[in-house]
């Protein structure tokens, strides 16, 4: 799957309508899928949402909040690590049926199923 975090759709329908991305309108128009009204689950962090969507669950699943209020304590608490995933990744899941697995700088999968140096499921 392809994901630009933060990526307005906008840009995509100026760089389609100016012919700077043929080979990505093709894939998007004629052989993937597209959400063009995607909404998250969360607050949109980054974090929080790159894990739950490597794992396909929600925050409740994979621990990852980034940061949330306290009202007991009255502050805010700043999660550590902030990539935590207590979940599987579809790179995981991928790798544990004896398939391979490729993730380009999808930090989530970063020795969560792809390894940097690895020949067979590489994280580049």
């Amino acid at each position: 799957y392809i994901n630009w975090d933060g990526f307005a759709n906008y840009y995509v329908d100026l760089a389609e309508e100016q012919g700077k991305i043929p080979t990505l309108s093709n894939i998007k128009n004629n052989e993937g899928v597209y959400f063009s009204n995607a909404t998250t689950g969360i607050p949109s962090i980054t974090n929080p949402m790159q894990a739950a969507i490597a794992s396909g669950t929600t925050s409740k699943y994979t621990g990852n909040s980034y940061r949330y209020f306290n009202k007991d304590q009255n502050t805010v608490i700043q999660e550590a690590p902030s990539r935590r995933n207590e979940s599987e990744t579809m790179a995981e899941s991928v790798v544990r049926q004896g398939l391979n697995a490729l993730s380009i700088n999808q930090f989530a999968f970063e020795d969560r199923g792809t390894v940097i140096g690895d020949e067979v499921n590489p994280y580049i």
